[in-house]
Parts: structure tokens; sequence; C-alpha cells
């Protein structure tokens, strides 16, 4: 279901969803691409896609089904068997769930009356139907083109019978892991040797899925070709190198990968980060806090003195939560100023600080750098000595101090926590 550009902008503009100048800008985009507002307004990072589905929902008044957090990948054979493909994807709907004679269908057209009672009438089945966003469907129908076991499988047999071939197969099944880890939302791609083989796993929401056993055998080309992109030694397998390139998604969007190889005792471990680069925005609301927690953050986060420290394990979020509370501060009113390592995200209005340690700008000495800027919010990517520690508590006191003196309403900003 496509609403109109009319209805669309009073649904996000109005309540304050998405800003004005944002919205048209968007529009006219759409239109040069011709393509849905929603779904770039998504690409773009200027409202989260489960917000969007939300608001859209309640507008035509039907429940919202977040696929996400259904879980695509449970989405079985079985349930994709009540739709055959080609329907499927003309009618831009699955089934998601069966469950005592009743088929809960997953669709972002959810008046197409006459498929509901076809598909009512075929499967004998009371059909109830939930909108899901268009991109959260194209995710779903994806699942009838195969996982990525499948796909990688025919692509290792490829190399197996034709080996002059390799190279470029090899190519193919490299951009395979990207394709899958953006479409999964995957913060990182483990590439591991194991002893009997290897395998490829996806962070995704801070857990860990293995999604693909590849030969041994196969291991030290795929390292090699992920060398390349990186620009990295191709001869050097007994030292840690760390790297980068971009990468362009199918669905056109860019990626900026940081790669970091390790050897182990069976091979090289490789581990991708996976970095958004399209004008990606966060805000807070949209971390899918709890209202209780998300006050506390929100009232805390806009006091005029203190540090924000936000701990956890890796892929756990804690970047994402503490650019989420930038974005609540970001004003023409305040200098806001980061050290980073790296800058996963580049922020308008914000000035982010590269750690180098060649030119020995490390959290400490950036920060002791930023303090003579005269910052209001200031973010550490991490503290991870005590001269780091307590080159905070300085920035703290120091800016605390300066709000004292020049009656201003300055913010000190958050810290990020060590892993």
């Amino acid at each position: 279901m496509e609403l109109t550009e009319e209805k669309l902008k009073k649904l996000l503009v109005d309540p304050g969803h998405v800003s004005s100048v944002d919205f048209e800008e968007i529009a006219e985009l759409a239109k040069e691409k011709e393509t849905e507002i929603g779904r770039l307004l998504v690409d773009r990072g200027i409202i989260d896609d489960d917000n969007l589905g939300k608001i859209i929902a309640d507008a035509i008044g039907f429940p919202f089904i977040s696929l996400k957090k259904a879980n695509i990948e449970e989405i079985s054979n079985a349930f994709l068997a009540y739709i055959p493909e080609v329907v499927a994807q003309s009618q831009r709907a699955v089934v998601f769930r069966e469950k005592s004679g009743v088929l809960s269908l997953a669709t972002n057209n959810p008046d197409n009356y006459e498929f509901v009672k076809h598909l009512e009438k075929t499967t004998g089945c009371k059909v109830e139907v939930y909108y899901a966003t268009p991109f959260a469907i194209d995710m779903a129908l994806r699942r009838y083109s195969g996982d990525l076991q499948r796909e990688a499988r025919m692509l290792i047999d490829e190399i197996k019978q034709k080996p002059e071939s390799a190279e470029q197969t090899v190519v193919q099944l490299v951009n395979l892991l990207f394709e899958h880890g953006y479409e999964n939302i995957a913060s990182d791609i483990h590439v591991e040797p194991l002893e009997e083989g290897c395998i490829v796993r996806f962070r995704v929401d801070g857990t860990l899925f293995r999604v693909l056993d590849y030969p041994k055998e196969l291991h030290e080309r795929l390292v090699s070709r992920i060398k390349i992109l990186s620009r990295l030694r191709t001869d050097e397998r007994a030292a840690p190198q760390d790297g980068r390139f971009d990468y362009k998604a199918g669905a056109g969007a860019e990626i900026d990968v940081r790669v970091s190889i390790l050897p182990t005792t069976e091979g090289e471990n490789v581990v991708m980060r996976l970095l958004m680069q399209q004008g990606k925005r966060f805000t807070i609301d949209g971390l899918g806090l709890l209202e209780e927690d998300l006050k506390k953050i929100k009232k805390n986060a806009k006091k005029p003195w203190g540090m924000i420290m936000v701990v956890g394990p890796t892929g756990s979020g804690k970047t994402t939560t503490l650019y989420g509370v930038l974005q609540l501060l970001n004003d023409p009113s305040v200098n806001i100023m980061t050290v980073e390592d790296p800058v996963e995200y580049n922020m308008n209005g914000i000035q982010q600080t590269q750690v180098n340690l060649k030119k020995n700008l490390t959290f400490a000495t950036g920060l002791r750098s930023i303090v003579r800027q005269d910052p209001d919010i200031i973010m550490v990517g991490e503290i991870r000595d005590e001269e780091t520690v307590n080159m905070a508590a300085v920035a703290v006191h120091q800016i605390g101090r300066l709000t004292t003196e020049t009656r201003l309403m300055d913010r000190i900003a958050p810290v990020k926590g060590t892993n």
C-alpha cells in the first residue's frame, strides 16, 4: 500500500516524526529515483523502519508486525508453501505464522481483500492480516530465493568443478557474504578457521549467528580476496593486519568495511565491521528502549552537568546509543565534539576526531585538545586506560567550571565505556 505524498507528509511531519525540510528533500529524490518516499526515509536513516511501519499501520487501521522481531529465519518452508513464490512476489505477502487453523499474513498491501479471500478459500484457514513495511517484506520474500548456505554451496561446487575460474567465483562468494550481511543488518562478519573446517558468523543485534560452513582449503583464497579489497599484504600471514574498504551493496547502500586479520593456530581469523555510510541518523526514540528507561536517559542527557557512561559487550549497541543521545542534544547553540576509534558514522553539526596512534592522537591527548576548543558536549569513544579516565574527569571539571563562570547552559556528554 502506497500512501499519497500528501497523506504521508501529514502523518510524519505534523506530529514531528520527520522535519519538513527532510521530507521535501526526500520526496523530490523519490520522484527522481522513481521509488517510494518511505523507503528512502528509512534508507537515509531519517526514521526507523519499525517506527514508520507503526505510524502507517495505525493510520490504515491494521495491526503492525515487525518481522525483525518475529525472526524472518523462522519463516519455515511450510509457511512459504501456503503462497507460491510468484504469487507472493506479486502480492507482496508472506505467511509468517500458523496456529489453530489461523494464518498470520504479513503484507505492505493489507487492503487487498480479493487476495486474502482467495487465500482463505485455497487453504481452508482464516487469515489475519498484518501490515509490514516494504523493507521487511523484501527481506521475508528472500526466503523463497534460498538462504546463504545454499547459494554459497553452489559457488563452492563451481570452484571444485572449474578450478580455472576459481578466482572469479571466490569474488562472487565474498560479495555474497556482504550482500547477506547487509540484508540481515549484521554489524560484523566473522570468517573463522577451525580444526575441521571454516565458518562464517554474522553478529545481528549483538548476537553471533553461524550462517555458513565451508571447506578449509578455500579459506586462504577468501582471506586473500579480503586482503586485496583492503589493500593489505597478501604474503603476510604471521602478523596482524588492519584495513578498510568501501563496498556498494545491491540496494545501492554504501558500506564502510573495517577489516581486522589475526593469525591463529588454525589460520588467519578475519572480522569485518560493517558501517553504513549513507547519511544514517540515530534517534534515541528508535532504539527500542523501555519508556521508563527512555525518560531517564533523556532527563539525564539534558542536565547541564555530569557524565553518562555506556558499557556492554561488543555489538550490544553502545555506539548507536551514544549517537542517539548526541542526536538528541545536537543543536546549533552548542558545540559538540567527539574523539572516536573509529568514527563510525559522520554526523552533521558535530566535530568528530579520529584517533591516530601514529600521530600520537590518542583518546587522552584528543580529550586534552578538545577541552581547549570551547566544547559544550564531549563524547569519548572508549576508556581503556588510567590516563583517559583522569582526562575525562578533568574535562567534566573544566567544562563544569566554565558553566559556572559564564552562566551558560553547557552540557557534559556521554562517555562510552570499555567492552
